[in-house]
Parts: structure tokens; C-alpha cells; sequence
């Protein structure tokens, strides 16, 4: 006999006792269940968990006028499927150690699945936190051995993408000076941040390049400034990463908006 585990007690098996080719009533019965070899102790069951059971009924022979007897059953309680759905597959690098959120259907009221899970990378097994900008291979089981995470959920791949280092304007708007109409006079009054993927201001710690275009959709550099400004825009580019950074968490990205001159 088998079922699947459901938090419940193994269930009373009915029988039927028969001799001589009829059915026999009103004998003594005893019920003793059994883990292993070992007896659970009771005539009715308290056995609940994932594993395999032996059920002996027993006739001493004391009443009717039969021969003692006995049977037995195998019972087998299997495990539980859970499915797992990750809700955080896909994110984006930020310096901090990815921690898997999930949610568990499946799992019976009361009872803890103790979730555990492994972690691959390029096909081999990953120590330590996960941050790190690539591809992961997260292997979930279940601790409680009274369940299984189900094979369509077990294994989930995740992947933190680079993340996006560019700079941000923090003014679009220059005086024109009619003594100096050179490019470079006006990129300097133009004033930028970058923002780390943890939100931290790193500009001062970059090398940046800005260059005075003539729109934003006509790259060209600008060699003079306009006898009364006018406007452009400006392409600002991050030459490099600070020392210590890891390229593979990052990809710089320049960035061009307007620009007035006036």
C-alpha cells in the first residue's frame, strides 16, 4: 500500500478474514505497526512520516475455532512534491550578495519545507555569495525529508546582468561668453555624477571626457561656439573603471543629452 505524504496518520487498512472459503467475523485482531524492526509500540498507528512501514495483523487463536495466524503489509509513505518559483531570476549587479526569493505551493499547513539550494557557474560548483555579474544554476531541494522540490522547479537558472555605469547631468543650461566660443570653455561648465550600482557617488574617482556635439543626433564635434551660443548637446564619456573594480559587473555606457549656449 501506498500514499503520499499529507501531514496525516497512516489510516486504518481494512481487512477481511476468511476460512474454509467464508468470510469469518468476531475474532480478536491485533494491529502492530512497525519501523523497521522496530515496533511502534501502539495497536493503532501514530506513524505519519515519508518512509516504509510493516503492518501485522495477528490472530492468537484464542477465540473461534480457528489456528493462530498472521499477516503482513507493506506501507509506504513517499514523498510530497513542491513546486518553487523564483521570483527574482533576473536582476542587476548592485555590490551586494543575491539571496534567492521564492515561494513554495505545495507545502501543508504548519509544516517547514527547510529549503536549502546549491549554486553553479560555467558548469562548476560555486563557493561562497553570489554577486558577481553572470549566469547561475541554482539547485533547490528540500530539507524536511517529507518533501521533494519537483523536477521542473528544482533546477533555476539566474542571472545578474551588468550593470549600466553612465553619467547624469546636473546642468544643461551655459552662459555664452562672446570672448571664448571654444568648445572647451563650455565643457567645463557642464557638470556631471556617476552613480555606483550601489547608489554611491563615484565621479571624482573617474576619468570622464565630455565633448560639445552638434545635436543629439549629429555626433560631430563642434570646433567654435555659435556668435550668440545656441544649442547642442554634449557626449560624455567614462574613460575607465577605478582600480579595484571588476570590468565584468559593468558596462559604460556614454551619454549625449542637450545642451544651451545663451
Amino acid at each position: 500500500v501506498t500514499h503520499t505524504y499529507n501531514g496525516e496518520m497512516i489510516p486504518d487498512l481494512t481487512y477481511t478474514v476468511t476460512g474454509g472459503g467464508k468470510t469469518i467475523t468476531g475474532l480478536d485482531i491485533t494491529t502492530k505497526y512497525y519501523v523497521g524492526a522496530e515496533e511502534d509500540g501502539g495497536t493503532t498507528s501514530n506513524l505519519r512520516a515519508v518512509g516504509t512501514y510493516t503492518i501485522v495483523y495477528s490472530y492468537d487463536g484464542t477465540t473461534g475455532n480457528y489456528a493462530s495466524t498472521s499477516t503482513q503489509v507493506t506501507y509506504t509513505v513517499t514523498q510530497k512534491s513542491l513546486t518553487l518559483t523564483l521570483n527574482n531570476a533576473n536582476v542587476t549587479y548592485n555590490k551586494e550578495a543575491f539571496s534567492p526569493d521564492y515561494t513554495v505551493e505545495g507545502l501543508i499547513t504548519g509544516d517547514n519545507a527547510e529549503i536549502t539550494y546549491t549554486v553553479q557557474k560555467d558548469g562548476a560548483a560555486h563557493e561562497g555569495d553570489v554577486i558577481n555579474a553572470g549566469e547561475y544554476e541554482f539547485t533547490f531541494s528540500a530539507g524536511n525529508p517529507n518533501y521533494k522540490i519537483s523536477e521542473e522547479s528544482a533546477v533555476q537558472e539566474v542571472v545578474i546582468a551588468r550593470y549600466v555605469l553612465t553619467a547624469q547631468a546636473l546642468n544643461t543650461t551655459v552662459f555664452f561668453n562672446s570672448g571664448d566660443r571654444t568648445p572647451e570653455y563650455y565643457e567645463r561648465q557642464l557638470n556631471v555624477r556617476v552613480l555606483d550600482a550601489d547608489g554611491t557617488d563615484i565621479t571624482e574617482n573617474l576619468s570622464i571626457t565630455k565633448d560639445l556635439i552638434v545635436s543629439t543626433s549629429d555626433t560631430t564635434s563642434v570646433t567654435e561656439v555659435g556668435e550668440r551660443g545656441g544649442n547642442y548637446a554634449v557626449k560624455v564619456t567614462i574613460a575607465s573603471l577605478p582600480g579595484g573594480y571588476v570590468a565584468s559587473n559593468y558596462t559604460l555606457q556614454p551619454s549625449i543629452y542637450d545642451v544651451f549656449v545663451y
